[in-house]
C-alpha cells in the first residue's frame, strides 16, 4: 500500500552533486504568480519518491529541482513523498552503497565522475550548480528533445552540450544560447540519447509545474 507524507524540504538529502541553479530561478520565478489554492494542489498532486535511510534520513531519488523551486519561491516549505524503500539497517555508507547499485546515486559533476560517497551534499540546498544541466532543461522545453523515463536523462544532455558550449557555473542561459543548443540536440550524433528528435517537436513543452517522473531530478 504507497504510503504518502508530508516532509520539510530542509530534511531531504539529495542523491546528486549538483542542480542546475538557473533552472531552479525560473522555476521559482514562475510559482511566484501561482494562486496560494494552485501551489497546494500542486504540491498534493506531485508525490516525491525517497529512500528511507539510517536514522529516518530521506534521501530524494527525483524533484530536487521541483522541490529547490518551491523551498525558493517562498511558496511552501513541505513537499509530499512516498518512500519507496527502505535501507534503515546497517550503517549510512552502507545504504549508500545499495542506493548506488541500484543506480539511485548521480556522482558525477558538471562532467567529472567523483566517485566519491563522501561527496554527496547534506542537502538540497548545499547541491553546488551545473549550468549545462539547466540548459538541458531549457532546451527540452523549447522542443530540443523529448521527455524521458530514463534515469539522469538531462544530466546525459548536459555532458551532450558540454562538449560542445563551454559555461561557467552560476552562467545565466540566454536565448540566442538555448536556440544554438537545440540545434545541436537534432544532430544525429545525439540519436543515441534519451528523448532524442530528429527534428524540433510540433509543440515545445509548456513551461509549468505538473506531475513528477519516477527517477531523474
Amino acid at each position: 500500500m504507497k504510503v504518502v507524507e508530508p516532509v520539510d524540504i530542509e530534511a531531504l538529502s539529495p542523491t546528486q552533486l549538483c542542480v542546475g541553479w538557473w533552472e531552479v530561478g525560473k522555476r521559482a520565478a514562475r510559482l511566484q504568480t501561482r494562486p496560494d489554492e494552485e501551489i497546494a494542489a500542486l504540491v498534493e498532486r506531485k508525490i516525491l519518491p525517497v529512500v528511507l535511510g539510517p536514522g529516518g534520513r530521506k534521501h530524494l531519488l527525483d524533484g530536487h529541482h521541483f522541490a529547490l523551486a518551491l523551498a525558493t519561491s517562498g511558496r511552501g516549505q513541505v513537499v509530499q513523498v512516498e518512500i519507496v524503500a527502505d535501507l534503515r539497517r546497517g550503517s549510512y555508507r552502507q545504504a549508500l552503497e545499495r542506493m548506488r547499485s541500484r543506480g539511485w546515486l548521480y556522482l558525477r559533476s558538471r562532467g567529472i565522475d567523483e566517485g566519491d560517497l563522501e561527496a554527496l551534499p547534506e542537502s538540497l540546498a548545499d547541491c553546488s550548480d551545473d549550468p549545462h544541466r539547466s540548459l538541458a532543461w531549457a532546451v527540452r522545453k523549447a522542443g530540443g528533445f523529448g521527455k524521458s523515463l530514463d534515469a539522469y536523462a538531462e544530466f546525459a544532455w548536459a555532458d551532450y552540450f558540454r562538449e560542445r558550449l563551454p559555461l561557467a557555473p552560476d552562467t545565466p542561459i540566454p536565448t540566442p544560447l538555448v536556440q544554438r543548443a537545440r540545434r545541436l540536440a537534432h544532430r544525429v550524433e545525439a540519436a543515441h540519447l534519451p528523448g532524442w528528435l530528429r527534428s524540433p517537436a510540433s509543440k515545445p513543452e509548456l513551461t509549468s509545474e505538473r506531475g513528477t517522473r519516477r527517477r531523474a531530478a
